[in-house]
């Protein structure tokens, strides 16, 4: 039974839901190996789950118990399945169908990779009745009958890739130094997946090589730099070779190694313009609740900054990040009237602009009216 304060619109709950899961969500993103803002998510989306009957939040609230607890690591994959969840909450608040309908598949697959509950013994199982010593003796001769499943490698195999798996993690932990470490462990990997004598990993070992083969004179973009450390997370995996989704992980993984800094599709890039809006449209409607919910803002424009990111905009990212300081550090009141409020609108005007600008002259005059504005908002901040 929904508690006393929850508000009587079952979309109004899912909405203030989806707020408190944002904070949460925005300070384990700022520190997720501490594991912060864990709670209050689990806690969201335990109401959740309360309010709408849709089988996601049961699985998502399994997996943030799991990486809670440390069962699972806090993998980029997962916190990009968290940002995934906040998506969702945001179409069941506004009653929109599904529109990722592999999410509940994706959230329950780590889940079944944890090791299984302790089972009661056989001799609790079995029925008190004449047969039971017999079925006792039988349950304990079947596991001895059972054999291992056959590997794919064989221990010397396996210990020269993981050797050369972990010279190649330290390389990449020491890539400001020098790309040259980095491009000689790979070549590391590729002599120890010519031994394994296996089409997958030998096939990732070569895009991996192909993706860094100008990396001396031209370091990676942002778009292949995401895909080295997705690339570099899942190698570190205990079980890698022997995954029986070996060849499919390959198979995702390669065509992106080999796209490298290609630019987003077009696609792509009128999902973001469409997503921005949207933020940019709730902004203008936060700002005319009495009094402005400052935080509430700040997440808004933390979520346009995580949006300018997946798009590669990182003149978008910027702008959202100087955003998003300005609603923390601003004084109370200050978007209620006055300049501040003028220079945010401002912004927004300038932000609306330059994502429906189609030509370098019109981008040029957003950006100058976005960075005008962003800069009477540092001054309006107490120094």
């Amino acid at each position: 039974m929904p508690s006393p304060s929850w508000p009587a619109d079952p979309l109004a709950g899912l909405e203030t839901l989806r707020a408190r899961y944002q904070k949460g969500l925005l300070a384990w993103l700022k520190a997720p190996d501490a594991g912060a803002g864990l709670v209050t998510m689990c806690e969201a989306l335990a109401e959740c789950a309360s309010l709408d009957p849709r089988p996601h939040w049961p699985a998502a609230l399994a997996l943030l118990v799991s990486l809670q607890r440390g069962e699972l690591p806090p993998r980029v994959e997962y916190r990009r399945l968290a940002g995934r969840i906040d998506l969702a909450l945001r179409r069941a608040s506004r009653l929109e169908a599904d529109s990722d309908p592999a999410l509940l598949q994706e959230l329950q697959a780590p889940l079944a990779q944890l090791a299984p509950q302790a089972q009661p013994p056989m001799a609790a199982l079995l029925p008190r009745s004449p047969l039971a010593s017999t079925l006792a003796a039988t349950a304990a001769i079947l596991p001895l009958m059972a054999h291992d499943k056959e590997t794919r490698f064989k221990p010397a195999q396996q210990a020269a890739w993981q050797q050369a798996v972990a010279q190649l993690q330290q390389a990449w932990e020491q890539r400001q130094d020098s790309w040259q470490a980095l491009r000689h462990a790979i070549f590391k990997l590729l002599e120890s997946a010519l031994v394994l004598g296996h089409p997958a990993p030998l096939r990732l070992a070569e895009a991996l090589a192909c993706a860094t083969d100008q990396i001396d004179s031209r370091p990676p973009g942002p778009r292949l730099l995401a895909t080295l450390t997705t690339t570099l997370e899942l190698l570190q995996e205990t079980g890698f070779l022997e995954h029986e989704a070996l060849e499919e992980r390959v198979a995702q993984l390669v065509p992106r190694l080999e796209a490298g800094d290609t630019p987003c599709s077009r696609t792509l890039e009128t999902l973001f313009v469409q997503e921005a809006l949207e933020v940019l449209e709730q902004l203008q409607l936060d700002l005319e609740i009495v009094p402005p919910d400052q935080e509430r803002l700040a997440l808004g424009a933390r979520q346009l900054q995580e949006l300018a990111g997946h798009a590669e905009r990182p003149e978008g990212q910027r702008w959202a990040s100087r955003l998003e300081n300005a609603f923390r550090q601003l004084p109370p009141g200050q978007l209620d009237h006055g300049p501040a409020r003028h220079q945010v609108l401002a912004c927004l005007a300038g932000l609306d602009a330059w994502l429906h600008a189609d030509a370098s002259a019109a981008t040029a005059l957003a950006a100058e009216r976005i960075d005008t504005a962003l800069a009477a908002l540092s001054l309006a901040r107490p120094q």
